[in-house]
C-alpha cells in the first residue's frame, strides 16, 4: 500500500514539473509572438503591415461587449493559455471609452445597467484610482476570462500570459489587477505575465505603486516606442492633495513656521497659486473627461449610472519599461513610406519592426 502511495506521489510531483510554465524577465521572444497574437484582432485592418500569422491556436473569440470590448483565448503549443484584449477600433464608442478619462477609486462597484453591478478591488491602497472609460470596459471582460481561466486551471493550465496593444494595454494592466484581488482568485496556483503593448496610463500613482508590487520580479512589461504619444496620456495633474501626508509641502505652515515672515509670506502665496492653478484644471478634466464624457457613455449604455469621481488627475504608467528606440533603418524603411499619419508610430507593424531590430537574435 505504501509502494502505490508513493508511486501516485511520485506521478503527481512529475506530472506538475512537466507542466509547461512561463518565466519572469523580458523575453522578446515572447513579445513578439504575443505582439503577432494580438494583432490577429485587427487581420483584416492592417494591410500590407499585416503581422505573421501566430504559431498558437485560437480557442475562442469573445462577442462584442460593452463599448466595443472584445477579447480572444489563445493557447501555445506548450499549454500556456494568452488571453488577448482588443485595443481602439475606429468606432465612436470605443473611442468614448478613452475619453471617459476622469478617475474613480481602484475599489468599489460601478454600475452597467439596471440588472449588473460590477464590483471589482484593483488595489489595496484606499488612495488608489483608475481610469473610468478603462474600468467600465473591464467591467464587461473580467468575470468571464477568470471563469475561462477557473476552467483552463481544471483542465491543467498553470501559466497564462495577458496581451494587450494600445487601449488593450491598459485593460490588460487592470485586468492583471482584478484577477490578484477576485474573491476567487487561483493565488499561487498559477503564474500569470503580462505584456502591455503601447498602454496609456491606467491609474494614479497609488494605483501603480499596487500593480509594481503584486508583480516584483519580471512579471509585468510596459513596451513602448520612443516616439510613440499615446503612452504619455491621459495628461498628469498632481496637486498637494495627491502627497503622502508626511511630504512637508502637504503641511506648509509647519514648514515655515520657524522662517522670517516675509519667507513665510512668500512661500505660502507661492503654494497656494499652484494649488489653486492645478484645482481650475482638475475642474476642467472633471468637466470634460468625466461629466461630458459620461453623456456619451449612457447614450450605449442607457441604465448606467454615474460614478463619484475622484477628486485627483495623477496618472502614472506602471509595468517594467522596456523603452524600443527608432532606428535609422525603422525611419527609412518604414515612418517615411507609410501614410498611417499621426499613429505612425503606435501602429503594430511599428513595435513589431523595433522589436526586431533592437533583438535581432529573435528574427
Amino acid at each position: 500500500m505504501k509502494i502505490i502511495a508513493l508511486l501516485g506521489l511520485f506521478v503527481f510531483v512529475f506530472t506538475e514539473i512537466l507542466v509547461a510554465q512561463v518565466r519572469p524577465g523580458f523575453n522578446p521572444i515572447e513579445y513578439k509572438e504575443m505582439l503577432e497574437i494580438n494583432s490577429q484582432h485587427f487581420d483584416t485592418l492592417l494591410g500590407e503591415h499585416t503581422l505573421p500569422k501566430p504559431t498558437a491556436s485560437l480557442i475562442f473569440r469573445s462577442k462584442e461587449l460593452g463599448l466595443d470590448n472584445r477579447w480572444d483565448y489563445w493557447k501555445t503549443s506548450d499549454n500556456i493559455g494568452v488571453i488577448s484584449i482588443r485595443g481602439t477600433i475606429p468606432t465612436k464608442v470605443s473611442w468614448i471609452e478613452n475619453f471617459y478619462a476622469s478617475m474613480i477609486p481602484a475599489i468599489g462597484e460601478i454600475v452597467t445597467s439596471d440588472s449588473v453591478v460590477f464590483k471589482y478591488k484593483l488595489a489595496k491602497d484606499n488612495r488608489a484610482s483608475v481610469h473610468a472609460g478603462w474600468l467600465l470596459g473591464l467591467s464587461f471582460i473580467a468575470d468571464d476570462i477568470n471563469a475561462l481561466m477557473h476552467s483552463e486551471y481544471d483542465k491543467g493550465v498553470r501559466s497564462f500570459i495577458f496581451i494587450g496593444h494600445s487601449q488593450g494595454g491598459a485593460l490588460s494592466l487592470l485586468l492583471r489587477s482584478y484577477i490578484e484581488y477576485v474573491d476567487d482568485a487561483l493565488g499561487n496556483k498559477i503564474q500569470i505575465k503580462t505584456y502591455a503593448s503601447a498602454p496609456p496610463k491606467p491609474g494614479n500613482l497609488y494605483y501603480a505603486y499596487d500593480f509594481e508590487e503584486i508583480n516584483q520580479g519580471g512579471w509585468a512589461f510596459r513596451i513602448v516606442n520612443y516616439d510613440d504619444w499615446v503612452p504619455e496620456l491621459p495628461f498628469a495633474v498632481q496637486q498637494v492633495s495627491d502627497l503622502n501626508p508626511t511630504n512637508p509641502i502637504s503641511n506648509i505652515n509647519e514648514l515655515v513656521k520657524n522662517e522670517p515672515w516675509y519667507a513665510r509670506y512668500y512661500i505660502k502665496r507661492t503654494i497656494k497659486k499652484i494649488e489653486n492653478k492645478g484645482g481650475d484644471l482638475q475642474e476642467t478634466y472633471t468637466e470634460l473627461l468625466g461629466d461630458k464624457a459620461f453623456e456619451g457613455v449612457i447614450k450605449e449604455l442607457p441604465n448606467a449610472k454615474k460614478p463619484i469621481f475622484d477628486e485627483g488627475f495623477n496618472y502614472s504608467t506602471c509595468g517594467n519599461a522596456i523603452v524600443l528606440r527608432p532606428t535609422d533603418s525603422y525611419v527609412k524603411n518604414y515612418v517615411e513610406k507609410s501614410d498611417y499619419g499621426i499613429f505612425v508610430h503606435h501602429h503594430f507593424y511599428a513595435y513589431w519592426m523595433l522589436i526586431n531590430a533592437h533583438f535581432p537574435e529573435i528574427d
